[in-house]
């Protein structure tokens, strides 16, 4: 139960950071997979397309303090098997609207959640 708090802090400040407003111009995943390629090319990248994002960003939004984030697609960047957060990347008809670091313990909770409800 303390973990769980403890990664509820985090995640709160975590969100303050992810809660920006949406990006000034619009950015194709192309362009952030080209970024990635030049920038971080040690890192994984995983896509959650539609339904996935959506199983994802419901169990995301629960999380105190809730949010109402939404996302046609979802793209999870893994700089480093070591990093202590993920980068997590949502995009709305096929535009960035925006990006954050979240606890990697947080996004594996998520993804085994997806993996679970059989998506």
């Amino acid at each position: 139960m303390a973990t769980l708090r403890i990664l509820a802090g985090a995640l709160a400040l975590c969100l303050s950071l992810f809660a920006s407003d949406a990006l000034a111009a619009c950015a194709s995943r192309a362009e952030l997979a080209r970024l990635i390629a030049e920038r971080l090319p040690q890192a994984k990248v995983i896509v959650l397309g539609a339904a996935n994002a959506r199983l994802f960003l419901a169990a995301f939004n629960r999380i105190p303090p809730t949010t109402e984030f939404a996302a046609d697609e979802i793209v999870i960047i893994d700089p480093a098997p070591d990093a202590p957060a993920l980068s997590i990347v949502l995009f709305e008809r096929g535009c960035m609207t925006r990006m954050g670091p979240v606890p990697r313990p947080v996004v594996r909770a998520l993804l085994n959640e997806i993996a679970r409800s059989g998506a």
